[in-house]
């Protein structure tokens, strides 16, 4: 009986990782469609890291992390979270208006999403 249990349970925990992952994977891909679709830009400056292909680059970087994430969770993971980093960065040093706020924004999808690969990997022992 317990085994089956714990079977249950990992099941459950899987559909979660993924489901989160899925929604973090369709958030970057609605931010790409924006980026690109000639949406009003969110920042204003004028360094190499405020160009619309930089972030376009890094927001593709992060949803191939999450991607990667289906496959091998810890490096994935590592992916994601440091190009969500970057990404929240970049915004934070560009915003005209409410930086934190479009920090989090951008940055949190990518980061949580692989913090939660990495707790997942770590209690799968993978970590």
């Amino acid at each position: 009986h317990y085994p089956l249990r714990r079977q249950r349970q990992m099941c459950i925990r899987d559909s979660f990782v993924k489901a989160v992952s899925f929604l973090a994977l369709l958030t970057g891909l609605l931010y790409l469609r924006v980026m690109i679709g000639g949406a009003a830009p969110l920042t204003a400056g004028n360094t190499i890291l405020t160009t619309g292909a930089t972030r376009v680059l890094i927001v593709i970087i992060a949803i191939a992390g999450l991607v990667l994430c289906w496959q091998r969770p810890v490096l994935g993971a590592a992916i994601a979270i440091l190009a969500g980093l970057l990404l929240g960065w970049q915004v934070y040093e560009t915003a005209a208006h409410a930086p934190l706020v479009l920090t989090l924004a951008y940055a949190s999808p990518f980061v949580l999403t692989g913090l939660l690969y990495l707790l997942y990997a770590r209690h799968r022992g993978a970590l």
